[in-house]
């Protein structure tokens, strides 16, 4: 492909983001998976996919297969609440999104109010997902979360690098209850290492690729997911 056919795609995105309003504010999302959900957003400030249906659209199979009505779910790396919203949707069973930064946690529960139908079935909680717990609670492993609040069926994990550590810290859950699983990951060395992990506990996973035409802004060189169908 040459620069030029490359550089097309930000010079649209440029072109569509001139002629629309500035700021966050409440908007109704009018396409996509998460058609009809609430979420504070600002169309100049990176939000353009996620507002017209195009963000992260690879998953929307996926996730419509293993987050089917009365699944429970985890959503470890809950950022501004827009995962754990189309898991609740699309379920209408719980769903626990654990987020380590005080602001996005802020962010979500902001979201959440904003739907009512949903912000009974969304619990937030301030943490940061590693491979065991810590005495204080700012660290949490996934086996622990089992304990506090419930057996997931379905679990989608996206916390930048630390997804090995979190799977380490999911080995109970992971044998006894094979959740469904949707990891992004951000590195091949990482990647193989999750890929390694689900395969010792009886799963067979797939790896996701961006797509190719439209693709989502990503600051990182590797990013794809791992899919792993679950116990149904």
């Amino acid at each position: 492909m040459s620069e030029s056919a490359m550089a097309r795609p930000s010079m649209v995105r440029r072109g569509v983001k001139a002629v629309l309003p500035a700021g966050r504010r409440m908007r109704t999302l009018p396409f996509g998976i998460g058609r009809g959900l609430r979420m504070g957003l600002d169309l100049r400030g990176g939000h353009l996919g996620l507002y017209f249906g195009l963000y992260e659209i690879e998953l929307n199979r996926p996730l419509r297969r293993l987050c089917y009505p009365g699944v429970r779910s985890f959503d470890i790396g809950g950022q501004m609440g827009y995962d754990a919203l189309v898991l609740a949707k699309l379920s209408g069973g719980e769903v626990l999104t654990v987020e380590c930064e005080s602001h996005w946690c802020e962010v979500i529960k902001d979201n959440v109010a904003a739907n009512p139908d949903l912000n009974r079935s969304v619990a937030v909680l301030a943490a940061f997902v590693d491979d065991r717990t810590s005495g204080d609670g700012h660290r949490v492993a996934i086996d622990d979360l089992v304990t506090q609040f419930f057996v997931p069926q379905f679990i989608k994990i996206d916390i930048e690098g630390g997804e090995v550590a979190a799977l380490r810290g999911a080995s109970r859950t992971l044998s006894e209850h094979k959740p469904g699983l949707l990891i992004e990951v951000h590195s091949l060395a990482l990647e193989a290492e999750c890929l390694e992990i689900l395969r010792g506990h009886g799963y067979a996973p797939d790896v996701v690729n961006q797509r190719r035409v439209l693709p989502d802004y990503r600051p990182l060189a590797h990013n794809r997911w791992i899919i792993a169908s679950g116990r149904s």
